[in-house]
């Protein structure tokens, strides 16, 4: 029986075909072929006697690539989403301390079918993680899962993506598949003009989206939206709220952003105190404008210690980060002797 190369459905009629072709020099997989395949010849026939079987039972199958050292190899898998088989050499894979015997029980999974099993062979091949990272194999992996209509292997699939429009395509499908992530991704793009053009309506709508389904940097630019107006009525108490639960889930610029709401009664009432606790989480996580915000309360004695050592030491820490206020206030204490010797 003859073999094929990757199928024109597969490579021809796809989006990323400029990435998907088989690869001539094969040294980027060389490693996992040898490990996994290293009787290459008696793995081809196992292959060709299970495409015999499955033809001969007249059962419906797809397509899959199989990298390999020598190529790609066509051969045929179950239609089912992930067979019983298939769902066993998964969790077989998760359960193995042996990785050589986890990218083989991977494999193994990936040709019966199973779309977890390609998504992880494709990170692994992405992160270069038991491999060489290369992001043409990975994405051979990922579009294998997405003609399963995964959600998941569109958005990797997408950041595999050099073609601005190709990535935004995959995110929104992904995206409108439910994919958390994408949601957010595709709200960036919409907001900032990648691949698609510029919609802060529809940036407005997919933060929601992704907001929903808690995802904190969703949440955090939902906000920034209320904040600012930006594709939506502005809004200053549910920014404030957002603000705070974006802060609550670990978001450490969305801390400074609370606290100052909170210092100046922005959608929420005044409390310099709590201000001055957000700001100090906020400037634990090296963010510029909260220590620039506390060296101001310092300095003045707002809801904490008047002190202009420490208010100098906060401006000299923000202008260190770059932060063009946190300059301006150093170099007032420079010139006025606060907290240092004038200048």
């Amino acid at each position: 029986m003859t073999l094929k190369l990757v199928s024109d459905q597969i490579v021809n009629n796809d989006p990323l075909a400029s990435s998907l072709t088989p690869m001539k020099n094969s040294s980027s997989v060389a490693k996992i072929g040898k490990d996994i395949l290293s009787n290459s010849q008696d793995e081809i026939s196992g292959f060709i006697h299970e495409y015999k079987r499955l033809d001969k039972e007249k059962i419906k199958a797809r397509s899959i690539v199989l990298s390999m050292p020598f190529g790609f190899l066509f051969v045929k898998m179950y239609d089912t989403k992930s067979s019983k088989e298939g769902v066993a050499l998964f969790n077989a894979a998760q359960a193995e301390p042996d990785q050589k015997k986890v990218l083989e029980l991977y494999l193994q999974a990936a040709i019966k079918g199973n779309v977890d099993a390609m998504n992880c062979l494709g990170d692994r091949f992405f992160t270069g993680s038991d491999t060489e990272s290369n992001k043409m194999e990975a994405a051979k992996w990922y579009k294998l899962a997405t003609d399963h209509n995964d959600a998941k292997g569109m958005y990797h699939l997408a950041r595999c993506c050099t073609d601005e429009k190709e990535a935004f395509n995959w995110y929104k499908l992904s995206a409108d598949r439910g994919h958390v992530d994408a949601r957010y991704r595709v709200a960036v793009c919409y907001e900032k003009g990648y691949g698609c053009s510029i919609d802060l309506k529809e940036a407005a709508k997919y933060y929601k989206l992704a907001t929903f389904a808690g995802n904190t940097d969703g949440i955090f630019k939902l906000a920034v939206f209320y904040e600012k107006g930006y594709g939506i009525s502005k809004n200053e108490r549910e920014a404030a709220l957002l603000f705070r639960l974006a802060a609550q889930k670990g978001h450490n610029h969305a801390r400074y952003k609370i606290g100052a709401c909170l210092e100046k009664g922005i959608g929420v009432s005044k409390d310099e105190k709590d201000a001055a606790r957000w700001y100090q989480h906020a400037a634990d996580g090296n963010d510029p404008y909260a220590m620039n915000s506390l060296g101001e309360m310092h300095l003045k004695g707002t809801a904490v210690e008047k002190n202009k050592k420490k208010a100098f030491g906060w401006f000299f820490l923000s202008s260190t980060k770059g932060l063009t206020k946190g300059l301006c206030n150093l170099g007032m204490c420079h010139q006025m002797g606060i907290g240092c010797q004038a200048l």
